[in-house]
């Protein structure tokens, strides 16, 4: 389905581009979000899907029966069921419905993505060269920091010359780099 330049501008549709929300989520008036869904643009389905075996979750693939339960819903007045896996998210129930853009819009490459000019802090540079020295060492290592401690610096910063030799040493090994921010 083509897009045109003038529709895909719409806040909606740009707010929206890459997320599975559910409806009630959306910022935007009903109506709007309604005429989206007529025209196209937008997406309305399901957030469970019933499958012969369990449910499905549509937004995080879950269908593992145990990490399913129900609940007496008071926006439908059936009893719904609902995801567990997902549920730090927010509650997907077998009556919820996810809206998404119908085709994503093209995004503009950037010339130098990782590209900063910066200083890491001293707590900073040392994590950094703690990683780059465990894979060169091919060691385990956890870098314990809080979300808003700069982590995406210190990856800035060891792709910034070693990206590519950390990653052909990752593959080469069955290493694995894991990268993951908990929230504080």
């Amino acid at each position: 389905m083509y897009i045109p330049p003038s529709t895909a501008a719409s806040p909606l549709v740009v707010w929206l581009n890459g997320q599975r929300l559910p409806r009630e989520q959306l910022p935007f008036p009903d109506g709007e979000v309604a005429a989206a869904i007529q025209t196209g643009l937008l997406h309305e389905q399901p957030g469970l899907i019933k499958t012969a075996r369990a449910w499905r979750c549509v937004r995080c693939g879950n269908n593992d029966p145990h990490l399913f339960a129900a609940f007496p819903c008071a926006r439908c007045g059936a009893d719904c069921a609902y995801c567990r896996k997902c549920l730090v998210m927010g509650r997907i129930s077998s009556c919820t419905h996810l809206v998404h853009v119908t085709m994503p819009l093209p995004s503009e490459p950037h010339e130098a993505p990782l590209v900063w000019d910066g200083t890491l802090s001293a707590a900073q540079a040392e994590a950094a060269q703690a990683v780059r020295q465990a894979v060169l060492d091919r060691s385990e290592l956890i870098v314990w920091a809080v979300c808003g401690a700069g982590n995406e610096y210190i990856s800035i910063e060891l792709k910034i010359p070693l990206y590519f030799n950390i990653l052909t040493m990752n593959i080469n090994s069955s290493n694995q780099l894991l990268y993951n921010c908990l929230p504080s």
